[in-house]
């Protein structure tokens, strides 16, 4: 009878232990990769940006590639006199053919 008691405990023990490990995963390291990714990811958006910036900046315009390669984003800026702050406006690009479709 003890030696049953005592497989009843070590089990017990050994479910709390899972159980902890459940909860301190769903509440501390999970929050922390997610938070990590989120930041990672708005940094790429954030440098992303500043490059597409900078390109409208020196050139006057930039041209993105659409996914089939056939047609591109066109995004030129111009300063407006008023404010004097950089404005975007896009042009799509692509060929008649890809209408027709």
């Amino acid at each position: 009878m003890k030696n049953n008691a005592n497989i009843v405990i070590a089990i017990l023990v050994l479910l709390v232990l899972v159980l902890g490990s459940v909860v301190a995963y769903t509440f501390a390291v999970k929050p922390f990769i997610s938070g990590y990714v989120t930041k990672t990811y708005n940094q790429g958006a954030a440098d992303a940006l500043s490059i597409i910036l900078g390109q409208v900046q020196q050139q006057g315009y930039v041209e993105i590639p659409l996914g089939n390669g056939k047609s591109a984003l066109n995004l030129r800026g111009f300063y407006s006199t008023n404010n004097s702050c950089l404005k975007l406006f896009f042009v799509i690009k692509m060929p008649l053919a890809l209408l027709a479709d």
